[in-house]
């Protein structure tokens, strides 16, 4: 054979190996199998606790988590399998590769390729949950799955979560997850609804979420003592008020001074507005003016003049003679002496 009959053989084998290699690639599709999210049984499954290493040893890609059980002809062997498992931040991945001589594994193949399919899911054998508080999420209701056995991976048409959840225990799918899947206790859903609130006590404190306790005790106690300030502050603006009310009230002579600190505390145990009324329905008090007062005091120096007067008379013996003589005044000093006593 010449050279460049030889090269051109070569070439069109490495041509043919290249080709052999793309179709190769081109079978292998790559999934997230599982996640840490909350899926829709409301609970979750912790990525890093999945033990694939069984798995991979038997990395079957099943068809709606259906194993063939050897009873009829109809039944779905096996799709293909998952290539490349791994785990990238909190993603479990692989590669699925069909096995296009099947006639139906081709068809769910042809399925994806045209984007009519896009989930898979996680057949997992469950080996320990937990509720531990750290361990939940807001709305989750089930416990969580901390430790789990991949068993299997199917081709799905609708998965619980975006990757998708199938359980497994003792090898035989669970379709009640009430049978695997315990409900949060209610102390459980309890605490989240406390642990909520005590963000939002944290938040009007000003604090932040990992705030010590110490931290939490003396910002409340920051808090009371601002609180007492302020009571403190508005109870002396009010006694102030209210003695500036009774004050004015004294000024205009609608009061006396006497009983000013009388109304300074019904002001206080009644409340300013019980005050005020009283105080307008004060009348001003009238002051008696001077000349009333002379005429008041005149008045009572005449009458007590007056009873001197009839006593000197009566001891000199003379009032018989001013009854006789001066009836009109005779009749006053009676009078006075008599019948103002």
């Amino acid at each position: 054979m010449d050279k460049s009959k030889k090269e051109r053989k070569e070439y069109i084998f490495l041509q043919t190996e290249t080709k052999q290699e793309k179709r190769k690639i081109k079978r292998k599709m790559e999934v997230v199998i599982s996640t840490s999210k909350l899926n829709s049984y409301g609970s979750r499954v912790i990525t890093e606790g999945v033990d694939c290493e069984q798995y991979k040893k038997n990395p079957i890609v099943l068809w709606m988590h259906a194993r063939p059980y050897g009873m009829s002809k109809n039944e779905p062997l096996p799709i293909g399998k998952m290539t490349n498992i791994r785990i990238e931040g909190d993603r479990l991945l692989g590669n699925i590769e069909f096995d296009e001589k099947d006639e139906f594994a081709q068809k769910i193949k042809n399925k994806y390729d045209a984007g009519i399919l896009n989930m898979v899911s996680a057949g997992l054998e469950v080996v320990e949950m937990t509720d531990r508080e750290e361990m939940l999420l807001p709305g989750q209701t089930r416990m969580t799955i901390s430790k789990s056995k991949l068993m299997e991976v199917s081709c799905v048409d609708i998965g619980a979560n975006d990757d998708s959840l199938r359980l497994m225990k003792n090898d035989v799918i669970i379709n009640a997850v009430d049978d695997i899947i315990p409900k949060l206790k209610e102390k459980k859903d309890n605490k989240i609804k406390e642990k909520n609130k005590m963000k939002e006590v944290l938040k009007v404190l000003n604090l932040q979420e990992d705030a010590s306790e110490e931290m939490v005790v003396n910002a409340i106690k920051k808090l009371q003592e601002d609180n007492n300030a302020m009571q403190e502050t508005m109870a002396k603006e009010k006694t102030e008020r209210i003695e500036a009310m009774v004050e004015n009230a004294v000024k205009e002579g609608k009061l006396s001074k006497e009983k000013k600190e009388t109304f300074v505390q019904i002001g206080k145990t009644s409340g300013e507005k019980v005050l005020k009324s009283s105080l307008e329905a004060l009348r001003k008090v009238e002051v008696p003016s001077i000349n009333n007062m002379l005429n008041e005091q005149k008045k009572e120096n005449e009458i007590e003049m007056s009873k001197q007067t009839w006593d000197r008379m009566d001891k000199e013996g003379t009032l018989i003679e001013l009854k006789r003589k001066d009836r009109q005044t005779y009749d006053k000093l009676f009078k006075v002496k008599f019948d103002k006593q």
